[in-house]
């Protein structure tokens, strides 16, 4: 494969996400990156050039020339979508959820018949793969029926595989009510299952563990004090079809009615096997 077109991997433009949908030109889009800005609740869309254009934009662009581009979205308080342009594919999710930071790497495939493959979260600067969702605000309830916690899901493509993880900081106002963290499942997948547990006392927890016929919740009884935050930790494995729809989404519920809350700093993270 050709080395990355420039011969760097610096960034050359940085474009700020200041509205909802984005059209993308090739200046920005090679070698660039976009930083996210607050904006209201909404699909927000990131389309990319069409290959035709990227082709035309690197100088004696061939077959196996490379370029990146990097899309913080730590800011904004809404996912993006990415949208591919005429003649691109992409491989791996389009969202880029709120609070993560995605490195995507372009690949010219054809340039008889123009075409891109772009690659989400590729290459020695994108770690070990896994996407992040980042909690950033506190989300309270008092409902005894599981809500969701905001922000805190994704959707996965349908006919992958994904193994995901949470870390989240739980909350109650009252040591006798039990702040009771779950998820809940895509629907039409081929198979799942999960684990979650969640602190009922400085040495015990509540456990749950089940499969992808609903929603459950891990059934904490108890905090063990009401001045920090209790820990609570849940994996999941997704195998989806191609009728797979929908989102794997946390969710918690207060035990008793009073209210319960999960914390900032709480993350879920994804990664297809």
């Amino acid at each position: 494969m050709a080395a990355p077109y420039g011969g760097q991997r610096t960034p050359q433009t940085s474009t700020a996400l200041t509205a909802a949908n984005i059209v993308a030109t090739t200046d920005q889009f090679i070698n660039g990156r976009f930083i996210s800005d607050a904006l209201p609740v909404g699909v927000h869309l990131i389309t990319t050039p069409s290959a035709t254009s990227i082709i035309a934009a690197i100088p004696n662009g061939t077959v196996g020339d490379t370029f990146e581009c990097f899309i913080d979205n730590q800011l904004n308080p809404q996912n993006r979508t990415l949208v591919p342009g005429a003649g691109c594919t992409m491989f791996g999710s389009t969202t880029i959820n709120l609070g993560t930071f995605v490195h995507l790497l372009g690949i010219i495939r054809n340039t008889g018949a123009p075409a891109v493959d772009l690659a989400p979260n590729a290459g020695p600067e994108s770690g070990d793969s896994w996407s992040t969702v980042m909690l950033t605000s506190t989300v309270a309830t008092t409902s005894a029926t599981p809500v969701s916690i905001t922000g805190m899901s994704f959707t996965p493509v349908p006919g992958k595989r994904y193994l995901v993880k949470t870390y989240l900081m739980l909350r109650s106002s009252a040591t006798n009510c039990g702040c009771q963290p779950g998820f809940s499942w895509p629907t039409s997948m081929t198979d799942g299952a999960g684990w979650m547990n969640a602190t009922l006392s400085s040495t015990g927890f509540a456990n749950r563990s089940w499969g992808t016929l609903n929603t459950q919740v891990a059934a904490a009884t108890a905090v063990p004090t009401l001045s920090v935050s209790h820990y609570a930790e849940g994996v999941a494995m997704l195998i989806t079809n191609s009728g797979t729809t929908g989102s794997f989404q946390l969710v918690f519920q207060s035990e008793l009615g009073n209210s319960v809350s999960i914390e900032p700093g709480s993350v879920l993270m994804y990664q297809e096997y």
